[in-house]
């Protein structure tokens, strides 16, 4: 027994000149991290210049096909090499092997069953589970993170020294190579649109430093080219606002208008991928380094470069399958599934907002919706073959349904919960009239190979919208915009609450100019609906709100504000149960009550602000703060953007006193 157990201590530590590791399965006493990482990345990560670290999940891998018969050789490998490393125990080491095979057939995945890996992604312990996770495609792997990095060593060398033929090593580097070529995946780098008088100029500089498997160029119009810049980054763990600011440095860097992307693919045999500290992820370091390369080239060619607008790399395998995805996106032809449902009595609604392109259905906007509304007898075939035609498109995304009722449905199609587009689908309206839908349909008209309905029929839909939906403003400037045309046959189909919805937009079309001369007027003005519409909703009085804040320094013309703030009496904001801020809607949101504070004085009230007339001023029936109430709350908060309207509002002043 004692020389056995001699055996086995002198086995693991000094029999094999590349494992002399001491406490080779002990866990550390430092702490640990639990996290799912890919074991592809894993594999690519035992990779160097001279080929695999880790020939030893290869055999593994060959033993796992010859148990499903698909050689004849991979357990005698396997044999051969558990009894160099484990000596008389690879009788045993076998058996628990088969064992495992069976009970991942059996079972499937084990997601509890922790392999071992360093600090630096190199594998420890778990190279029977990483093979059956190459072998069965089940990438996902569960590791447990040791606080250190312990790289193993079984590569080429190790079984030259240990007397393999060279005929079992070519058959392992043949499978290394099979598996090698089936579980890469392509690192995706988007050129962006400021670059694009670059791009061929950049591919060549890529070809120095990378293998350019492929590259494809993406044109847009401005709205589908921010959608696509916000879907790449939307699996990566940068913060939003950063992801707007990136888009807005783009969109002042962009030549002639040109909404261009070029999507290269690289092929990375040592991708050398690293952790990220906030997330654990992983991140490639030799994509790291093609990015600072190709950004300190061109940053300085930008008038007004930020970081980075250039270009763009996956961080790991899931962020460069999704992007790879997500730029099939034009695999889904809008047009073909309306010439699917042509046949049957629909039509398209509110296909002129701003963000549809002008070629609608040859492109569409990714990541909004189109809304069809049909007859009831035709709603579950226009839902049925509309289904249909897009699994027959065989999409890279999913397509689900989701009933909302009987006679209305939504067809997502998504990536990875991500929408790509949205089919709306409806036979009912929130429209009190029950003829209004089989009217319209009647009346119906073609244009640009679809249905869609009158003008008349259009403004119905839109002032409902405008009702029922205040978060979309282009609904309101639609309406603004055709007025003229609102007539007694639209008004038959409109309730009350639409009535008054019509009458304040005509009402606001004929009210006064801004103070400032209405420079800043017309997105103001909406804003201004919008908070009207809110206050209808919410049955307040005009007479007990207060507009404060910027939205005063567009009133006067000293810079352009396209949101509302505002305060409210005390006696209707106890219906909210909040002293903090309340949000109406997309621009417009009750602040922090009292919001009158100065350095200089007491704090005035919300209701003295509202009830007295020397705290504010009146347009379009509605309150608003008075610049000097502006100039010393500004003052008292002192943030960064306040200084500077103290600032603007201070010259304002002076030039009126001139």
């Amino acid at each position: 027994m004692l020389k056995k157990v001699l055996k086995k201590i002198y086995t693991l530590f000094f029999c094999d000149p590349y494992h002399r590791i001491k406490n080779r399965h002990n866990k550390p006493e430092k702490s640990q991290i639990h996290h799912v990482y890919d074991a592809r990345e894993l594999f690519f990560q035992e990779h160097d210049v001279t080929g695999s670290n880790r020939y030893d999940m290869i055999v593994r891998l060959l033993a796992i096909e010859n148990y499903y018969g698909k050689n004849d050789f991979g357990w005698d490998l396997y044999r051969k090499q558990q009894n160099i490393r484990k000596g008389e125990d690879w009788q045993n080491a076998e058996s628990r092997f088969r064992a495992l095979i069976k009970s991942y057939e059996e079972k499937g995945y084990d997601e509890n069953s922790e392999i071992q890996i360093g600090s630096d992604l190199r594998l420890w312990d778990g190279s029977h589970r990483m093979a059956l996770a190459m072998y069965h495609k089940h990438y996902q792997i569960s590791c447990q993170v040791m606080p250190a990095s312990r790289p193993v060593y079984y590569g080429i060398n190790w079984y030259l020294e240990n007397d393999f033929s060279l005929a079992e090593i070519a058959k392992m580097q043949e499978r290394y190579e099979l598996l090698k070529n089936e579980i890469q995946v392509p690192f995706i780098c988007t050129l962006w649109a400021p670059v694009a008088p670059y791009f061929d100029e950049i591919i060549e500089r890529l070809k120095l430093v990378c293998d350019v498997e492929s590259y494809k160029d993406y044109s847009f119009d401005a709205f589908s080219y921010a959608q696509m810049a916000r879907k790449i980054y939307a699996v990566d763990d940068i913060e939003k606002w950063k992801i707007e600011k990136k888009i807005e440095y783009m969109q002042q860097n962009v030549m002639d208008d040109k909404w261009v992307i070029r999507v290269v693919k690289l092929n990375l045999n040592q991708p050398r991928f690293r952790r990220k500290d906030s997330t654990q992820n992983t991140l490639s370091m030799a994509c790291e380094d093609i990015k600072r390369i190709i950004r300190n080239c061109y940053k300085d060619k930008l008038p007004n470069y930020f970081h980075d607008i250039i270009c763009h790399i996956g961080d790991n395998f899931y962020q460069n399958e999704f992007i790879d995805k997500l730029v099939q996106y034009q695999s889904l032809n809008v047009a073909d599934i309306i010439e699917a449902i042509s046949s049957y009595n629909y039509v398209l609604t509110k296909t002129n907002v701003p963000y549809t392109p002008s070629d609608f259905p040859k492109n569409y906007p990714m990541g909004k919706d189109l809304d069809i509304i049909c007859s009831k007898s035709d709603f579950n075939k226009i839902c049925n073959k509309i289904i249909s035609s897009l699994h027959k498109m065989q999409l890279p995304y999913t397509i689900n349904e989701v009933g909302k009722s009987e006679y209305h449905k939504l067809v997502r199609v998504e990536l990875e919960g991500h929408l790509i587009y949205q089919f709306d689908i409806t036979a009912e309206l929130q429209v009190p009239n029950d003829d209004f839908v089989p009217q319209m349909l009647k009346r119906r008209v073609c244009e640009q190979n679809y249905y869609k309905p009158t003008l008349e029929d259009e403004l119905v839909i839109r002032l409902y919208e405008a009702v029922n939906n205040k978060h979309k403003r282009h609904h309101i400037e639609f309406l603004q915009n055709h007025l003229a045309e609102f007539d007694g046959k639209c008004e038959k189909f409109l309730n009350s609450e639409a009535i008054e919805v019509l009458k304040l937009l005509r009402g606001c079309a004929n009210d006064e100019s801004l103070r400032g001369g209405g420079v800043f007027a017309y997105k103001f003005n909406l804003a201004i609906i919008e908070l009207k519409i809110d206050m209808l909703h919410n049955a307040i009085p005009l007479d007990e709100i207060c507009v404060v804040g910027s939205s005063v320094l567009t009133m006067y013309g000293i810079r352009e504000n396209h949101d509302v703030d505002f305060v409210m009496t005390s006696k209707y904001r106890e219906r909210f149960a909040s002293s903090g801020v309340v949000p109406f809607s997309e621009y417009v949101e009750m602040v922090s009550q009292n919001w009158a504070r100065s350095k200089n004085r007491k704090t005035i009230t919300d209701d003295e602000l509202i009830l007295n007339k020397k705290y504010h001023f009146v347009y379009q029936g509605i309150k608003f703060a008075t610049l000097p109430l502006l100039l010393e709350r500004k003052e008292w908060q002192s943030r960064e953007k306040d200084i500077r309207d103290v600032k603007l509002i201070e010259e304002y002043m002076q030039s009126c006193k001139r």
